[in-house]
């Protein structure tokens, strides 16, 4: 009975060790290319959909920054009481012109809104990315309140009507940012500020283009 035992247990143990080589064989081969990565081991994972995420949090990166003291003229005509009568006598008459000169301070800020990165725009390859970007426009125009003074005032003008010179600043200064190169400043220095942001990411190689227009 003993040796009947030894023989099933040797018998079961042969049939194990069948069981596990053919196993080793098989997977050493991989002949239906299963991914075993499942059971552990290294992971190939593609960090372009990380490193977009990453991007779109910054949201907008400035690059260029321009600074200016404006003077904001404006006039308006009145007709005064002279003026009136000799309307109402059809003599005809001339009307009073009043100016308004403000001086307001403003800035205009340029660079790239990265929220609208996306994958066909980045290439990720170990250590290196490569980068294709619009180039640089205006971000905003930012002209405070507090920074806008009433330098003449002739005439009666009324809040709504000082509001009404004072948004002309905007335009006027944004105007004169692209007139002074803001946007060529912004792309020049871009290249360099875009490629320490992606090197502080970790990336040893950082190759920066712009979209053709």
């Amino acid at each position: 009975m003993i040796k009947k035992a030894l023989k099933i247990k040797l018998y079961i143990v042969t049939v194990i060790l069948i069981v596990v080589i053919t196993a080793a064989f098989v997977l050493s081969r991989n002949p239906f290319k299963w991914d075993f990565n499942i059971f552990g081991g290294e992971l190939e994972i593609d960090e372009t959909e990380n490193v977009i995420e990453e991007i779109r949090k910054i949201s907008e990166f400035t690059t260029a920054c321009y600074y200016q003291e404006l003077v904001i003229k404006d006039y308006k005509s009145e007709p005064t009481i002279l003026d009136n009568v000799s309307k109402a006598m059809h003599l005809g008459g001339d009307s009073c012109r009043y100016e308004l000169v403000l001086i307001a301070k403003g800035s205009v800020r340029a660079g790239y809104n990265l929220e609208n990165v996306g994958k066909d725009d980045i290439s990720v390859s170990s250590d290196t990315i490569t980068v294709t970007l619009p180039h640089a426009e205006v971000l905003d125009v930012i002209v405070n309140p507090s920074d806008c003074e009433v330098y003449t005032e002739e005439g009666s003008w009324t809040n709504e009507e000082i509001a009404q010179v004072k948004s002309k600043t905007s335009e006027k200064l944004r105007r004169n940012a692209l007139k002074g190169g803001l946007l060529e400043k912004a792309d020049k220095s871009g290249v360099d500020k875009i490629k320490t942001l992606f090197k502080s990411f970790g990336f040893k190689v950082v190759r920066v283009s712009f979209k053709e227009e």
